[in-house]
């Protein structure tokens, strides 16, 4: 019972400092987005442990900024295809550090930008309206089926758990937390619905089918990640729930698919 009133209080808090910081205005929203992703990529270079993990986070750190300024537009002068040469310093810092299996080391650099900067891009972009103008109540619409399915799949994973979901990667993951989850979720959709009125009913049922199924997913990808790291959680920082990484992974891999969703009925 610890653990779940960690985790429930880590989980309050997180939404307490998430909505002032995205929704005041676009500065701080930025400053909010990029305190994420700096976070995580030190969480996931540090946990690889190579040696030019700190060359590595601020290179990528570079190219995140670069693309969310030029977004934006909140430098004059920013363009996004200075991003692009920062991208291919990736491949030529390998050849300073003379370490092993380059290929490999690249790949994971690779996985840093595809894994984190890149969906907290896609919310940068969902945190603006069709108009253009700052509106991030559709990520934080996102952000709560998300982390209400997460935390219902672990509390009642808890209680109730006894049938393994994915015994391979996570043997503490369950189908009976997984529909409680589901089930925590969709009650949360319903205020979601009822007062982020910009999409319809129809719209919210199919992004939370898509947080459900890809915040389960997101999360068995990063228990993979661990496992192959031999690691539980990715820091300790937050009570209940290890990193920061542990808590967005959900978030991380369900963007794109919800990204993607909106595009395809032409909301943007």
């Amino acid at each position: 019972m610890g653990e779940v009133l960690k985790r429930f209080f880590t989980i309050i808090f997180c939404v307490a400092l998430t909505v002032p910081f995205i929704l005041y205005n676009v500065t701080t929203l930025v400053i909010y987005y990029s305190g994420v992703v700096v976070i995580c990529l030190i969480e996931y270079h540090y946990k690889i442990n190579t040696p030019r993990k700190k060359t590595t986070i601020g290179i990528s750190l570079i190219i995140y900024e670069l693309i969310v300024l030029s977004t934006i537009g909140k430098i004059e002068g920013v363009n996004i295809y200075l991003a692009i040469p920062f991208m291919f310093f990736l491949f030529s810092v390998e050849l300073f550090f003379g370490i092993k299996n380059p290929l490999l080391n690249i790949g994971t650099d690779l996985i840093g930008l595809v894994w984190i900067c890149f969906p907290m891009y896609l919310c940068t972009l969902m945190s603006f309206n069709p108009q253009g103008e700052m509106d991030s109540r559709l990520v934080i619409g996102m952000m709560l089926l998300v982390w209400f399915n997460d935390a219902g799949a672990y509390c009642i994973g808890r209680i109730f758990g006894k049938t393994r979901l994915f015994k391979r990667i996570s043997p503490n993951k369950t189908w009976e937390g997984s529909i409680g989850g589901a089930i925590i979720a969709t009650i949360t959709s319903i205020p979601v619905a009822r007062y982020f009125t910009f999409l319809s009913l129809k719209e919210w049922r199919v992004i939370l089918v898509i947080c459900i199924v890809c915040g389960c997913v997101g999360d068995l990808i990063e228990s993979m990640f661990k496992r192959d790291l031999k690691i539980k959680d990715t820091s300790g920082l937050l009570p209940g729930h290890g990193g920061v990484l542990d808590r967005v992974d959900a978030l991380l891999y369900s963007t794109p698919f919800v990204f993607t969703y909106l595009k395809m009925i032409e909301y943007f």
